[in-house]
């Protein structure tokens, strides 16, 4: 099994188009990864996942939440875009809602306002509709959601 340092290796060696820092601390979840929105320095909201100082296992899982975003944009699953965000030592000293953030990169999924994870109950009616409730599952099912 690879360390978080090996994990945190892989992550920052990924290739990102342009750098995108944090810079303002918008709202937290408190589920198991933590995940906050942050205003960054494109002018976005991105939905954080970074490691945690409180889970020594959390890089795997900001990793495979990475990968596996990026695998569900190429079959085209209804993923939000996602990047790799900067989150910089000073906004996790300055906001108390983010201490739990190890400071560095951490993996974004751009905030979709109005849209939910719930679904009601729905019966596919096309074979394109059955294929993207498919990519949905298998996205989900890998735990790529925010």
């Amino acid at each position: 099994m690879l360390s978080d340092e090996e994990w945190k290796s892989l992550f920052e060696s990924a290739s990102v188009p342009d750098q995108i820092t944090a810079q303002t601390y918008v709202r937290k979840w408190d589920t198991a990864s933590r995940p906050v929105a942050l205003r960054c320095s494109d002018t976005q909201t991105w939905v954080c996942k970074g490691l945690l100082n409180t889970n020594p296992n959390s890089g795997r899982s900001v990793f495979s939440d990475h990968v596996l975003g990026l695998a569900g944009r190429a079959i085209g699953a209804p993923v939000p875009p996602i990047t790799q965000v900067d989150i910089p030592a000073a906004l996790i000293a300055a906001e108390p809602e983010m201490v739990q953030l190890a400071p560095g990169l951490a993996h974004g999924s751009l905030l979709m306002n109005d849209c939910s994870d719930r679904m009601g109950i729905f019966a596919p009616t096309s074979d394109q509709q059955r294929c993207d409730i498919a990519s949905r599952d298998i996205t989900e099912a890998c735990g790529c959601t925010t």
